[in-house]
């Protein structure tokens, strides 16, 4: 049976994907400097004109490769959240990915930190890193919503500082891991979102004991009428 013909857009998208493919492999390999858009079109099977015809530049396709790895990382953590209910078993399956998945990731960790020290010398650059940072911290913010909602508690702090906390969390250890692989261990991740969640709990308890009771005024008896 003759496979079905790719139309123009699905043709287009296929060649994208190949080239992102291709250029995390050559990024990881050779750092965003040393990478080549001749290097990636080589390595996706195509001329150095297709990768030209889908990106602008090298800086395009580097970005295209980091919101890809984040939207992957993110559609995760929401099937977990998707799949268990209970905000402690969360926790623990959070760890597990995590622990499971850091050691193939602290490699692209280090590689989107040289990026964003290159991309903090170009405004238009820091704009695009920021505009995938808050698509990220969009998604991770309404988990935390749901992790407090199910935890029957109110964050001390808005909701949006305790996404920006976990992903900075995330890049910061994959960075420690990166130099320092025996020093810094795959479980830290998931243990500090389990104390993080202990300390909002506890400051959501707290806060709400030091509430003063509103005690309600006892009615008056009502006054009998005289005949």
């Amino acid at each position: 049976m003759a496979s079905k013909r790719l139309t123009r857009e699905e043709s287009r998208a296929q060649t994208r994907a190949r080239l992102i493919d291709a250029a995390a492999e050559v990024f990881l390999r050779q750092g965003f400097d040393g990478a080549s858009l001749e290097g990636i079109a080589e390595e996706a099977g195509y001329t150095r004109g297709a990768v030209y015809s889908n990106f602008d530049d090298k800086d395009e396709l580097f970005l295209e490769v980091v919101q890809r790895h984040f939207m992957r990382e993110v559609e995760s953590v929401e099937r977990i959240f998707g799949e268990i209910d209970s905000p402690e078993g969360r926790i623990a399956a959070l760890q597990e990915w995590h622990a499971a998945h850091c050691e193939a990731e602290d490699a692209l960790t280090s590689l989107i930190m040289e990026f964003y020290l290159y991309a903090s010398r170009n405004p238009e650059l820091q704009t695009r890193v920021r505009d995938i940072e808050r698509r990220v911290r969009d998604v991770i913010e309404r988990l935390v919503e749901q992790q407090m909602r199910d935890l029957g508690v109110a964050a001390p702090i808005p909701a949006r500082d305790l996404a920006t906390i976990v992903a900075a969390l995330d890049m910061g250890l994959g960075g420690q891991r990166f130099v320092d692989r025996e020093g810094v261990g795959t479980h830290l991740f998931g243990s500090a979102l389990m104390l993080l969640t202990l300390g909002v709990k506890a400051a959501a308890d707290a806060a709400a004991a030091s509430r003063p009771m509103v005690r309600k005024k006892p009615h008056a008896p009502a006054r009998r009428r005289r005949s």
